[in-house]
């Protein structure tokens, strides 16, 4: 590629960003600090990556693609009318009232005591679940092993959704602590339960829930210092404060990059060469899952020149993924869509090539899917930021709006989207109403103000 090109290729990488970060001039303000975390989930997953592919920092991590750099311009082009429909949905539909159960939110709000419970609680049971697991194949390796390469545990698969709601609730007990002005001793038992969850889901072979833990103490502190004025009136952001977010932003991506190592030793007994023969850039893109716009550009490139569009076969079977197998005797063993698309290329190989929301829609439908797609996401994301309100006002739903962010709402609506509400803020309604029931203090008789003889003493 000429310096001509690359330039125009930076330009339209630009623009395919641009909408997101206008939107904030048109958004209320109780809407800015869900637009932070999308505009996170774009930067990790498309922006970034693409960045480096358009610079030639790095080639594809897709071998596919890596002989042919087609397909750039045109997933920029997409990805810019994607953001762009996706942003007016988002302002469009940002009014209209949606309950918070919407998101998984209870109607009440918990302070740092109440959290605290429910977190404690919460945790006791999701290690029950860990346990059920670690019974079932025999040590915490064997589970990792068993999830990510035997798929010897599908049938307690709804067990996971326990720590995923124990994690949830840790998260924001410490950051409810944060804000109520405790110390960090109090505080800390609650981070360090919600990595003990995020690793037991970890072991299922998900690493980027303990990247989703992290980013969401990250993101307190950058709510902080989003420009909200002090009562002296300057603005609340100073050197050490970026200084810390900072810090946290290397961990996340230290973290990441040490569960993928980790993972590989106990499945293959050996680093991976997508990590050991990779640059840093590579190794740090595929630590975090943002090789997923590498696909995508896949999916531009050969879709329909190669492949004919899915249609609707693609949701159909990601959605049919909240039916149990006993119910649905030909149900697909594969539901997620990455690892239909890699087949099309590795027919033999199991595991997938994540393509986020605008490749699934763009596989199923072409150019009325990113429309469509893009018009969708945009009124879920306004509902779901609607649903949980100033994420600075309330710690669970600051707490739910990373993984309803970076993984229910994947880029936007995507084939699991369903399936992942259900994991992800379901499983805290109902964690909320079993730990509700075990946690609160009972109730105490009320006292009889009319001074009349009870049943029992007129009886006597």
């Amino acid at each position: 590629m000429t310096i001509l090109d690359n330039l125009f290729s930076v330009m339209l990488n630009l623009v395919a960003i641009a909408p997101l970060l206008i939107a904030f001039r048109f958004v209320a303000e109780r809407h800015r600090p869900f637009l932070v975390v999308i505009c996170g989930s774009y930067a990790v997953f498309y922006w970034m990556r693409s960045l480096m592919l358009t610079l030639g920092l790095d080639t594809s991590a897709l071998e596919p693609l890596a002989a042919d750099a087609r397909g750039f311009d045109e997933a920029h082009i997409r990805l810019a009318i994607w953001s762009s429909i996706a942003m007016v949905g988002f302002v469009v539909f940002g009014n209209f009232r949606t309950p918070p159960a919407v998101a998984g939110l209870p109607k009440r709000t918990y302070d740092f005591v109440a959290l605290r419970r429910l977190a404690l609680y919460a945790t006791i049971g999701s290690t029950m679940c860990f346990g059920v697991i670690v019974a079932q194949v025999g040590s915490p390796i064997a589970a990792i092993q068993a999830a990510k390469a035997e798929k010897a545990v599908a049938g307690l698969y709804l067990l996971q959704f326990g720590p995923v709601a124990a994690m949830v609730l840790c998260l924001a007990a410490s950051i409810a602590g944060r804000r109520a002005g405790h110390r960090l001793i109090l505080r800390l038992p609650f981070i360090v339960l919600g990595l003990v969850n995020a690793l037991y889901v970890f072991a299922w072979g998900s690493r980027r829930v303990v990247v989703i833990y992290l980013a969401g103490l990250m993101l307190e502190p950058i709510f902080d210092a989003m420009g909200t004025r002090s009562e002296k009136g300057r603005t609340v952001a100073d050197v050490r404060r970026w200084v810390g977010i900072a810090m946290i932003g290397v961990v996340v991506i230290g973290s990441a990059l040490g569960l993928r190592v980790a993972r590989d030793q106990v499945l293959q007994g050996r680093t991976s060469d997508a990590i050991a023969e990779a640059s840093p850039l590579r190794s740090v893109s595929v630590a975090m899952n943002a090789t997923v716009y590498d696909a995508y550009v896949l999916t531009v490139r050969d879709t329909p020149s190669e492949f004919d569009y899915y249609g609707s076969e693609l949701f159909i079977n990601g959605t049919g993924g909240v039916v149990p197998r006993a119910v649905w005797a030909d149900k697909p063993t594969n539901i997620a869509p990455g690892a239909a698309f890699r087949q099309l290329y590795e027919p033999e190989v199991k595991n997938g090539w994540p393509v986020g929301a605008i490749g699934e829609w763009w596989l199923s439908f072409g150019w009325a899917g990113i429309i469509v797609g893009a018009l969708v996401s945009g009124a879920a994301y306004a509902a779901m930021s609607q649903a949980l309100g100033d994420l600075r006002q309330n710690a669970l739903a600051h707490a739910l709006s990373v993984g309803i962010v970076f993984q229910v709402l994947e880029l936007g609506f995507n084939v699991q989207s369903l399936v992942r509400w259900i994991g992800w803020c379901a499983s805290v309604l109902v964690a909320l109403a079993f730990v509700n029931k075990l946690a609160s203090p009972p109730a105490r008789p009320v006292p009889n103000l009319n001074h009349e003889p009870s049943d029992e003493l007129v009886n006597s």
